[in-house]
């Protein structure tokens, strides 16, 4: 019963905390936006050679990754209660890669994936599972994004819980690796090596496939990195 009271205060202040953060990234958003707009003026007005115009362009870059910072902080604090239909992994998968080819291609990483023909379908919100694997390949890329690489995606039946069959996918890349001190921390909010990051990004995607009951692991060295997603198939496939 103490168990129980203590988890029930917890997800009371998770609670109270989440609506905290939205209604704190909603006040926020709107100064932000009135000192761009300002800044825009400013810049205008000053004209191509001004010896200033170098500290505007810094701030205005500086609202766009405050901006950035808050919608995602205003996305992370709602609520998520995923739709549930049936989704064709592999489709979403080639649908997501594809999308990332042309950036690929300029950035000298090439591509290899390897999906089960025969791949059951799951339930879930395509969207929500849609911006997972986006997040995954984003982040394999920009670490290979000096050097070039190789992006690998594979997606394969794993061994079953029960009676319920599970879907295995990776995403893998050949980047530098990712930090000890970050990677033991990569799914916590506001935790990333990334100089214009929010740190959302991956506790977004495991919120997502934790609600999709099922599990993300991360396992990186020197020279790559290999992120797992596990989701539960449909049972009526």
């Amino acid at each position: 019963k103490e168990n129980i009271r203590a988890q029930t205060r917890q997800l009371e202040q998770r609670a109270l905390l989440g609506e905290f953060m939205g209604v704190f990234a909603h006040e926020v958003l709107n100064p932000i936006n009135s000192i761009s707009t300002g800044l825009q003026l400013m810049k205008l007005k000053l004209g191509e050679e001004h010896p200033n115009r170098d500290i505007i362009t810094g701030m205005e870059n500086d609202c766009i990754r405050l901006h950035h910072q808050m919608e995602a902080l205003k996305n992370f604090a709602k609520p998520y209660e995923p739709t549930q239909e049936p989704l064709d992994l592999r489709q979403l998968l080639i649908r997501v890669s594809e999308r990332w080819r042309p950036r690929m291609e300029r950035l000298n990483i090439s591509q290899t994936m390897q999906i089960d023909e025969n791949l059951p379908t799951i339930i879930g919100d395509w969207k929500s599972i849609e911006q997972v694997f986006t997040n995954l390949i984003s982040n394999a890329i920009d670490a290979m994004n000096v050097t070039g690489g190789i992006l690998s995606i594979r997606a394969t039946q794993g061994e079953p819980v029960g009676k319920l069959k599970q879907l295995v996918i990776t995403v893998s890349d050949t980047g530098p690796g990712i930090p000890d001190d970050i990677r033991v921390r990569i799914f916590e909010p506001f935790v990333t090596s990334k100089a214009m990051g929010t740190g959302l990004g991956l506790a977004i995607t495991k919120r997502i496939i934790t609600a999709h009951r099922g599990s993300i692991t991360v396992n990186s060295f020197p020279g790559g990195t290999v992120f797992q997603v596990t989701l539960p198939a449909n049972e009526e496939k």
